[in-house]
């Protein structure tokens, strides 16, 4: 599946983006485009250049050995300068510490002078003894040069790409975009647009990491630059443009930097001075969150938990392994909730291939036939279309569907195949189903549930309340009606084991038995409707027979083939 991939940026916490690149990379995710801020941006940047997730860091192999991104950062600052703020960082932690107590300003005034009255000397202390430091802020704007961390990216770019200059943007296909905060205009500034072909990619990467009185700035024809974050910290916008003048509709992926402590206590209000200036700081990173993301169409924001500070460079190394883990298994967790197990894009492919098969066996032509796969969330409640086929110019293809109506949805509570006769259906003032039939498209009249259970044997029991919930349903939607299969034992058969092979490639494991499962009570033909309503029926013949006949063996062979 090819994609839109955008990076958020947070300092350390930007190791989480390794292993989002990772989970991505085993669904078989295709970043056609990359963009990013700060710390996304150097992520992005490696990634559009060719590196995959275990070349930037693999959490799994020994320590100096995980790959480009396995550095200490002592080694690639300069010693002294990243010296200085090292200092000054445990002297102002212990200073706070001593001076600070969560009672705030005044409540640590009253308290200083009443049980410590030489404490507020430290503070004193402290800015004598780092006036050096403060001073030379006030000459370069910043505490450490940014030009080796320049180098070493532009370095590590010419070993992918093979370049004897510094890499540009042409050199990666103009398929990156970068944004940093422009201190001379005061305004936002997108790199890799049009213009920006001969730009090399790393001072702008550098101009987007460039973290306000941390780095000095970063300086590119003439404009002054620091980090991007200060203006737009998760730029989904930036390709507006190519998703307007693309017609495939291509989803865009938002990998949000989240810091755990924070979402557990992000609804209290800070404590202190000093909490009340970090929420500041959280806030102008984060808050236009929702500007950034609107009138995005197939929009999947991810939320990367890092439990580290953004800042946290000491001790980055050591933290590292666990922080990519954290951000592999968040969009794993999201990809299972939301996208699917598998592939859209093969998943569509495969039902196109069965959509064919069944419109030859059945001869099904001069008609609309259509397919989708519905997986239910965790809620209990609703189910989702997860994957479809000849679906896509319609507004049903995301479908969300209610388990509790006589809709598709039933099937999850029925564990049984489903017959729909959409015109029939009562969807009456107050019935949620109508929002689902509106949804629909007019040529839809019919529709034939299946539900498909990881293990096969559920089919032999005679009583469907006695089988396990369905982990998927196949959906197939067809403008004339099909009651003359339902009545046939060996269609039926069929369609149940069509579905469970569907199954094992949205499952991605076997869940067929190879041999006969001889079907025990099958009842008499015919199909009734579960609780008398209109519209809805279900088969007299509870039990199926989902092993492979000729035509399974040859559907899964083909659907092996199909990458």
């Amino acid at each position: 599946m090819e994609a839109y991939g955008i990076f958020q940026g947070g300092g350390a916490k930007g190791y989480a983006h390794v292993g989002a690149l990772k989970a991505a990379e085993e669904r078989g995710i295709q970043f056609i485009r990359y963009a990013g801020t700060s710390a996304g941006a150097i992520v992005a940047a490696l990634a559009a250049a060719g590196y995959t997730a275990d070349e930037i860091y693999d959490p799994e192999r020994v320590a100096g050995e995980r790959g480009i991104l396995d550095i200490n950062i002592d080694d690639l600052l300069d010693a002294q300068q990243y010296g200085r703020v090292r200092s000054i960082m445990e002297e102002f932690g212990n200073v706070r510490k001593i001076a600070n107590p969560r009672d705030g300003i005044i409540g640590w005034w009253q308290r200083t002078k009443r049980e410590q009255p030489l404490a507020f000397m430290r503070w004193v202390k402290f800015g004598i003894r780092h006036r050096a430091s403060f001073l030379h802020v006030n000459r370069h704007f910043g505490m450490v040069e940014a030009s080796p961390v320049t180098d070493w990216l532009d370095n590590i770019l010419k070993a992918k790409l093979g370049t004897a200059h510094s890499p540009t943007f042409r050199d990666i296909g103009m398929k990156l975009k970068i944004v940093a905060a422009n201190l001379r205009t005061g305004e936002v500034h997108q790199f890799g647009t049009r213009g920006d072909e001969n730009l090399p990619i790393a001072p702008a990467v550098m101009a987007s990491a460039c973290f306000p009185f941390f780095f000095q700035p970063v300086s590119i024809a003439a404009n002054m630059f620091v980090d991007g974050g200060l203006v737009s910290n998760l730029p989904v916008w930036l390709f507006d443009d190519e998703r307007d003048d693309d017609t495939r509709h291509l989803p865009t992926f938002g990998f949000r930097l989240i810091n755990d402590t924070l979402l557990a206590d992000e609804k209290a209000s800070p404590k202190s001075f000093f909490g009340f200036g970090r929420r500041i700081m959280q806030t102008l990173l984060s808050g236009a969150r929702n500007l950034e993301e609107r009138r995005v169409d197939y929009y999947h924001a991810i939320d990367l938990t890092a439990r580290i500070g953004t800042l946290s460079f000491a001790t980055l190394r050591d933290d590292a392994p666990a922080v990519v883990r954290a951000g592999r298994n968040c969009v794993d967790d999201y990809f299972d909730r939301e996208v699917g197990p598998q592939d859209p894009a093969r998943i569509e492919r495969i039902l196109d291939h069965m959509l064919n098969e069944l419109v030859e066996h059945y001869e099904w032509r001069n008609e609309l036939v259509r397919a989708h796969v519905l997986l239910p969330e965790p809620s209990g409640r609703f189910a989702r279309t997860m994957y479809s086929c000849h679906m896509e110019a319609d507004g049903d293809d995301h479908l969300r569907v209610r388990l509790d109506t006589e809709g598709a949805g039933s099937v999850f509570r029925y564990k049984e195949p489903i017959y729909l006769k959409l015109d029939e259906l009562e969807a009456g003032p107050g019935n949620p189903l109508k929002y689902e039939l509106a949804a629909r498209p007019r040529s839809v009249a019919y529709q034939y549930a299946i539900p498909i259970f990881r293990k096969d044997t559920e089919w032999r029991k005679g009583n469907p309340r006695n089988r396990h919930l369905p982990f998927a349903a196949l959906v197939i939607d067809k403008s004339n009606p099909i009651d003359l299969l339902l009545f046939d034992e060996a269609e039926q058969d069929l369609l149940a084991n069509v579905a469970a092979i569907v199954g094992e490639e949205v499952k991605g494991q076997r869940l067929i038995r190879r041999r006969r499962m001889e079907p025990k009570g099958s009842g008499p033909p015919g199909m009734a409707s579960p609780t008398g309503a209109a519209g809805i029926l279900v088969s007299n013949r509870k039990t199926r027979d989902a092993r492979d006949g000729d035509f399974g063996t040859r559907l899964g062979s083909a659907f092996s083939r199909i990458k």
